[in-house]
């Protein structure tokens, strides 16, 4: 699963920026959503995230909630790198996060170490045997 994060382009949280670190992530008015939104129309679990294999990021809102993806009115939407999200009042801009690589030195290491035991064996034996 990659990492996402949202923009808040408007309303109380303007600027801000909001890893998604857990799913389902539940933006809303309600107190125990992981984005708490207090804009007008803005309901208690407007819309969740969640990931599904293989198509990506999927935002779904609430049964009568208002929410619309890149200007257009949805029930279920897969999200994309820069779409915009409308929910009542608040704009937000959803990203992809950034790709970690993980650090590989100590495997890169072990590896030319290895080929280089394997050279030198090979080498030691062409040596021997041509004697």
């Amino acid at each position: 699963m990659e990492t996402a994060r949202l923009d808040i382009l408007n309303g109380q949280l303007a600027g801000q920026t909001r890893a998604v670190e857990q799913l389902p992530f539940v933006i809303g008015r309600n107190a125990e959503a992981d984005l708490r939104l207090q804009e007008p129309g803005v309901w208690d679990r407007h819309v969740e995230l969640e990931w599904r294999f293989p198509e990506g990021y999927i935002a779904r809102r609430q049964s009568d909630a208002t929410a619309t993806v890149n200007n257009q009115p949805f029930t279920e939407q897969r999200l994309r790198n820069g779409d915009l999200l409308e929910l009542g009042g608040a704009k937000l801009q959803f990203w992809l996060g950034d790709v970690s690589q993980k650090r590989l030195r100590l495997r890169e290491m072990l590896v030319w170490a290895t080929l280089a035991a394997l050279v030198g064996a090979q080498f030691w034996l062409i040596v021997r045997i041509g004697n």
